[in-house]
């Protein structure tokens, strides 16, 4: 082998080297290429089983949402129908208020004519009365200035009894002196 080392030139031994080195270094990135895509095909395997649980998971709540959705479908259905009769019954019962409320109105304009005829009534007879109540006024008032007069004339009629009764006694006491 020693031999072999002095008949090559020094040159061709640097360049063996350096080709040794280069080789050695590609070989060292190509494995590093290799460990970083085994690393990717390995993320990428991983990715998608991920992709595929989400995709399970994404399947499974479509399915509870469809059901749902069906339920929430069927409480509509229910609840139409339901409300369907509720306003059937509501009709009914409100054209028995309309009915209700025109007996009324009809009975309550025929308690206010009742009421008008009853003011009216009522309206007169106070009339009457304050006529009344003023004619007996009138005689009242005639009554006191009768009574007056007559209160006048007694008085009258006393002093003139007074007077007679001193004229009596006067006349008995002259025929007295007389006889």
């Amino acid at each position: 082998g020693k031999g072999w080392r002095v008949t090559l030139p020094w040159r061709m031994r640097c360049r063996t080297k350096q080709m040794l080195h280069e080789h050695a270094l590609l070989r060292c990135n190509l494995e590093l290429e290799v460990d970083t895509l085994s690393n990717r095909k390995a993320q990428l395997e991983l990715d998608k089983e991920e992709s595929r649980r989400r995709m399970m998971e994404a399947r499974e709540r479509g399915r509870k949402c469809h059901s749902e959705i069906a339920q929430t479908v069927d409480a509509f259905h229910v609840l139409g129908s339901e409300l369907k009769s509720d306003l059937v019954d509501m009709h009914a019962c409100l054209k028995h208020k309309e009915r209700e409320v025109k007996l009324l109105a009809s009975e309550l304009r025929s308690n206010r004519e009742e009421l008008k005829e009853e003011q009216q009534r009522v309206r007169k007879e106070e009339h009457e009365k304050m006529a009344l109540l003023s004619e007996l006024e009138h005689e009242r008032a005639n009554a006191l200035t009768v009574l007056e007069h007559a209160q006048d004339e007694k008085l009258q009629l006393q002093l003139q009894l007074k007077k007679v009764e001193r004229e009596l006694s006067a006349a008995r006491i002259r025929l007295r002196e007389v006889s």
